[in-house]
């Protein structure tokens, strides 16, 4: 399901630094078009429309922060016994 239209991303774009590294592209779904997020690192994906996308553009950078800090294993909580509580 990718975008093979001219100037369309058809293979994606890898953006990495020394904390993550993700894959995207767009492709069509449903009603539209969606991001396609990939983390190979994680094993995990995501598929976001432009409504969300939109939305995080007015989100305060302290709660992405937030969001961000709450992501990394070595933040999440643990219960009495030491074990992480994540939330997968």
């Amino acid at each position: 399901m990718t975008d093979t239209r001219p100037g369309g991303i058809a293979d994606g774009v890898r953006l990495a630094n020394e904390f993550a590294e993700v894959n995207i592209r767009c492709v069509q779904q449903g009603n539209g078009s969606r991001l396609h997020i990939r983390s190979p690192r994680r094993g995990t994906e995501a598929f976001v429309d432009p409504v969300i996308l939109e939305a995080l553009t007015a989100v305060d950078p302290e709660v992405l922060t937030s969001i961000l800090a709450a992501a990394v294993p070595g933040n999440w909580p643990t219960d009495a016994s030491g074990s992480a509580n994540n939330i997968n």
